[in-house]
This record gives structure tokens, C-alpha cells and sequence, in this order.
């Protein structure tokens, strides 16, 4: 877990799945291995240079974000971000997918299934909310910077979407004793 703190504000984010999953498997259930291995370099980088995009964005906004702000924010080299990202735009969107999965599992984790809807509706507003009160700077970026990037940023705000109505879906379809 990573916390970046900006004034007042302070932010946490969950990379630790990253680090042991592909970025497939983050918005997936993970089965619990009986013995961790030890995450591959490409994963631990590909991780940090997330961690080190969060961080950019958080401080300059992400017109202002340079691949220079994200390398030296994830401690790695130039030519180690080219091998994870085509560019800032796909790293932007690796970050909105590895968020948008994390809020996810916050949600599902927030939800008592054994909870009449009224309160399972409260549960994941306040989880939802929450999420989103962590980090505003962050929060604009992810919503609203990853639509600039045209069809590709549509196309993952489009997935996110899907998996939280998916979510909701799973929910009140398989409410116990019903």
C-alpha cells in the first residue's frame, strides 16, 4: 500500500495486486497462493511506474506530467517505462484500470450480502464515496483527463463501468435466501 500525502490530503493506493497479478487479474479474484513467489521485475516496474504516474498527476495534473515526472516519481529508467507503455496516455490508462479495479473490490468488500438492500445500497454509496474523497486531484485526472485521451480513454471508462454494473448485477442477483 502506498500513501502519497499533498497537504491535507492523503491518499492511499492499493498496489500490492499489481505486484502479484497480471493487470487481468487485479479486477478478478485472486486466489491466495500457498507460498508467495516473488514478483517478476517486469510486474514490480510496470507497479512503480504507476505508483510514480499517481504521484505525477497528483502533483502537476496530467497535461503537465511528463515522462521525465514519472520515471523519476517510480525510480526507474526511460527506456524501463518504454518497455512497460507505448506512452504517458497508455500508462494513464493502465492507472485508471488498476483504480477502477481497486474501487471495485472496495465496493465488494463494503456489501454484507446478508444485508437487506436499503443498507447494502448505504454500504456501497459510502464505500463508493469514500473512494472517491481520497484523493481529489487524482480523482479529476482519472475521470476526467482519461476522456481526453479520445476512443482508448472512452474504452476504459467503458470497461470500468461495466464491471460496476456488473458488480451491482451479481449483488442483487445473488442476494442469500432469496
Amino acid at each position: 500500500m502506498m500513501q502519497i500525502n499533498y497537504g491535507t490530503v492523503k491518499y492511499l493506493i492499493e498496489f500490492s495486486a499489481l505486484r502479484s497479478a497480471s493487470m487481468r487479474e487485479v479486477t478478478a479474484p485472486i486466489a491466495t497462493p500457498a507460498a508467495p513467489a516473488a514478483p517478476a521485475a517486469g510486474t514490480e516496474h510496470r507497479a512503480r511506474l504507476l505508483e510514480g504516474m499517481a504521484r505525477a498527476v497528483a502533483a502537476k495534473g496530467y497535461a503537465d506530467t511528463t515522462i521525465a515526472d514519472i520515471v523519476r516519481e517510480a525510480s526507474v529508467s526511460r527506456r524501463t517505462f518504454y518497455e512497460n507503455f507505448a506512452d504517458k496516455a497508455e500508462c494513464l490508462t493502465a492507472l485508471y484500470e488498476a483504480a477502477s479495479g481497486n474501487a471495485i473490490a472496495v465496493l465488494r468488500a463494503a456489501i454484507d450480502p446478508h444485508s437487506d438492500w436499503e443498507a447494502q445500497v448505504e454500504q456501497a454509496m459510502a464505500a463508493y464515496f469514500g473512494v472517491l474523497a481520497r484523493n481529489p486531484v487524482l480523482l479529476r485526472t482519472l475521470f476526467i483527463d482519461i476522456l481526453g485521451l479520445g476512443p482508448t480513454g472512452l474504452a476504459a471508462r467503458r470497461r470500468a463501468n461495466q464491471q460496476l454494473a456488473d458488480l451491482m448485477l451479481d449483488v442483487v442477483n445473488n442476494r442469500p435466501g432469496e
